[in-house]
């Protein structure tokens, strides 16, 4: 039996080494810990030191546990753990994302949100005694921080359903419209209580159950309030609440701060989170009052090569710190950091560090003796200031090969080693550029607002990223101009190609499935809701490899590794 047991764990084991291999820039704090303060801030301590990313916290109703997600086994489950950091509990085991967990009334049930068996999130409850978990909400939209009303009637909570995705000018960063609704605990009844147009998240409930508090501001701001804290200290939300029978509105607070995370502490006092003054995230009282329980980002970056959960089996992910390209000799890859490029060989070193010149975008030769790069000051101005440039590995042998009058960078080497296709970028000038290596001329290939070209393994088509009808997809064209194909034909932003190595394949970046969380509550994210998808050339078979709610970037394909 042991040898048994054994040979199947090789057989794992094996079956994970010979997976295909991705390198994948994930946007996102590396560490998030759960913490326990008295209600005025003194006698902070951790809870839980045995998980890097834990998240989303809240006390039962007789303030002895905490409720919580931890992605400390892969997904984002629901966990519990005592108030005194003992007792840690496993609630869900679900190869889903399930967050945002709020307790009934009598502590028997918890509410949260999970996209198990959807592509969206909507709210589930969680019996504890029976461990069986049942679909509550199932509308087209997305439904987050649920929240029970004290007398167990109802359940409060933000949802986007019914809105259609809108993006800032630069078409890149979703907005986030949602509205409040309440719905029964046995799924009738459900209705939005507040205003169509608006930004309105977090809800909770008064101590009589008629009253539900929230924070509300413009879906325009929800982009500044989750980019950096210089952003977020110029938006201005407000605290307000809604008697669930008139509809009377009362504002709770004036003035500017992004105010956040509101919540009763009794009949006449509500609390909430300047989120721009203080690090901690996602606050939630205990039932006395007395105590506070929160997230904050911990001191902890990710490494280069750390492994990634995928929501697909055989497929292996790895963390890399910026865009990355792979040799074909399967040894060696190129990642692009704060500007400057640097080779992993394994051993970390700077090819060109980040100066007056920064580097966008690399790719290696196919015989791997030279790297092309974007290389200047900046990458996307009119006075051509970016160019595409040529580097051997050990940083010797620069050499300028355009001569653009708008910023140049994404370069990708045809399988030839003959050409390099690239972007340029500017107000007069845009898209894509086929340089002939020998003559030293660029061809224009697209006029578009086109981007993150990149050359199929067999030379015959190039993918890169579109902008079509308000919203950016995937195309591909072949090197002379001709069957252009928009590839990805959705709702929603699809962008940032790579192929795999045997030209088969595409992977890419998609916010089709929309946010997985309320978008004001995230930080540093310009596209919270970018997930990893492979699909074939044709734009068939589109499969989703990730499913959190993190930022997933560029990726890159590991040549060698099984396909």
């Amino acid at each position: 039996m042991k040898s048994l047991i054994a040979l199947a764990g090789l057989a794992v084991a094996t079956a994970q080494q010979t997976a295909p291999l991705i390198h994948l820039h994930r946007e996102g704090p590396a560490s998030i810990a759960i913490f326990v303060s008295n209600a005025d801030g003194t006698g902070e301590r951790r809870l839980d030191t045995t998980s890097d990313l834990a998240y989303s916290p809240t006390f039962s109703p007789d303030g002895k546990w905490i409720a919580f997600a931890s992605e400390r086994s892969g997904s984002t489950d629901l966990y519990r753990i005592r108030n005194n950091g003992t007792g840690l509990e496993r609630l869900t085991r679900q190869a889903a994302f399930e967050d945002q967990p709020a307790y009934s009334p009598d502590g028997t049930q918890i509410a949260y949100v999970s996209n198990r068996g959807a592509d969206i999130t909507d709210i589930w409850i969680y019996d504890i005694a029976s461990k069986n978990s049942r679909n509550l909400t199932s509308a087209p939209g997305g439904d987050f921080r649920p929240s029970w009303s004290p007398d167990g009637k109802w359940i409060a909570f933000s949802s986007d359903r019914g809105t259609k995705p809108r993006y800032t000018p630069t078409g890149l960063e979703p907005l986030h419209e949602t509205s409040i609704y309440i719905v029964k605990p046995d799924a009738s009844e459900a209705r939005r209580i507040t205003e169509a147009g608006l930004f309105a998240g977090s809800p909770k409930w008064s101590p009589d159950s008629k009253r539900v508090v929230f924070y509300e501001m413009t879906a325009e701001a929800t982009a500044p309030a989750r980019r950096t804290l210089a952003d977020q200290k110029g938006v201005i939300s407000q605290i307000v609440s809604i008697d669930i029978d008139s509809g009377e509105r009362l504002e709770h607070s004036k003035g500017p701060g992004l105010k956040v995370s509101p919540q009763y502490i009794n009949a006449k006092k509500v609390v909430w989170l300047d989120k721009a003054a203080r690090a901690m995230r996602n606050p939630v009282w205990s039932p006395d009052g007395k105590f506070v329980v929160y997230e904050k980002v911990t001191p902890r970056a990710r490494r280069q090569g750390e492994s990634l959960l995928s929501a697909e089996p055989g497929y292996r992910l790895t963390y890399t710190s910026g865009e990355t390209s792979a040799a074909n000799d399967g040894n060696r890859i190129v990642v692009t950091e704060g500007g400057s490029l640097v080779a992993y060989d394994p051993v970390r070193r700077v090819i060109l560090p980040a100066g007056k010149n920064k580097v966008l975008g690399a790719s290696w030769s196919p015989d791997g003796a030279w790297i092309a790069v974007g290389y200047g000051a900046s990458f996307d101005a009119d006075w051509g200031t970016s160019q595409i440039a040529i580097v051997k590995p050990d940083g010797t042998g620069l050499q300028i090969m355009t001569k653009e009058p708008a910023g140049a960078a994404y370069p990708s080497w045809s399988p030839d080693g003959k050409k390099i296709v690239y972007r340029v970028q500017g107000r007069m000038h845009r898209g894509l550029r086929v340089l002939d290596i020998e003559k030293g001329e660029a061809t224009i290939l697209t006029d578009g607002r086109d981007d993150h070209p990149v050359w199929s393994p067999d030379g015959g088509l190039i993918a890169y990223t579109g902008f079509f009808e308000d919203d950016f997809d995937v195309f591909t064209i072949k090197p002379d101009g001709a069957e252009k194909k928009r590839i990805t034909p959705t709702i929603g932003i699809d962008r940032l190609p790579a192929w795999t190595a045997d030209g088969k394949g595409i992977l890419f970046t998609s916010d089709r499935h929309g946010f997985h969380d309320e978008a004001p509550l995230y930080d540093g994210l310009t596209a919270p809701n970018a997930e990893l998808f492979i699909m074939d050339f044709d734009g068939k078979k589109q499969t989703r490899l990730t499913a959190n709610k993190w930022q997933e970037g560029t990726s890159a394909w590991q040549p060698g590794a099984r396909q």
